[in-house]
């Protein structure tokens, strides 16, 4: 674990200065029990490593001594580890209910992942200062949101499965494309908008979302 390789570094610091390969401020035992206490301040750590710090006789130096308690160890494995306690109000719902609710929150923490993108769906920049050109923004920042969900839905359910980045890259891709003819071209006389050469999985995507069907 890392606390364990942290105060081994630091025991061998503290061999550095016992054979005189370390200069400058000379460590003390209440300096060496300040960075273990640093070191062991993490979560359950005071309980699973048992350490002291000693000053040598010979030399004046602090020593540092640690041990993993593995009783400990175990009894926090057992009983507390791979286990999250699930608090709720809706006492109506079963236990099941309670854990799908749970599990389903990744939805949510993705949709603001998606807002903070850099390329797609961001909120900032926002060059509004007023409250109501804020909540305007935000209003159409979550009507955003919530098309290029509706438009991911439709393309899962269409066979393809890419991450709201993924699609909304793809479907950037696909471009309007204005075919201007020079006048008298006999072969094409009448200019016409149509879009830009596709993927396969672009094709997919535009035949799912109906893409192009107001150029007909």
């Amino acid at each position: 674990m890392k606390c364990q390789k942290k105060l081994l570094d630091l025991a061998k610091n503290l061999d550095r200065w016992r054979t005189g390969k370390c200069r400058g401020k000379k460590p003390t035992v209440a300096s060496v029990r300040k960075a273990v206490g640093t070191i062991l301040s993490a979560q359950f750590m005071k309980d699973l490593i048992h350490s002291d710090v000693k000053e040598e006789k010979k030399t004046g130096m602090p020593r540092l001594y640690y041990s993993v308690d593995h009783v400990a160890l175990q009894r926090l494995s057992q009983q507390r580890l791979g286990r999250t306690v699930l608090v709720t109000d809706h006492m109506q719902w079963s236990a099941q209910q309670i854990v799908q609710s749970y599990r389903s929150l990744w939805v949510v923490e993705d949709a603001f992942k998606s807002m903070k993108n850099t390329d797609y769906l961001r909120w900032q920049p926002a060059h509004h200062w007023t409250d109501q050109k804020l909540r305007v923004h935000a209003l159409y920042c979550v009507l955003a949101l919530l098309v290029s969900s509706l438009a991911r839905k439709v393309a899962v359910q269409a066979g393809v499965n890419l991450t709201l980045p993924a699609l909304l890259k793809e479907l950037s891709a696909i471009r309007e494309v204005a075919v201007v003819y020079p006048p008298g071209t006999l072969a094409h006389p009448k200019d016409h908008i149509t879009l830009s050469r596709m993927s396969d999985r672009q094709k997919k995507l535009a035949l799912a979302l109906e893409i192009g069907e107001i150029l007909g």
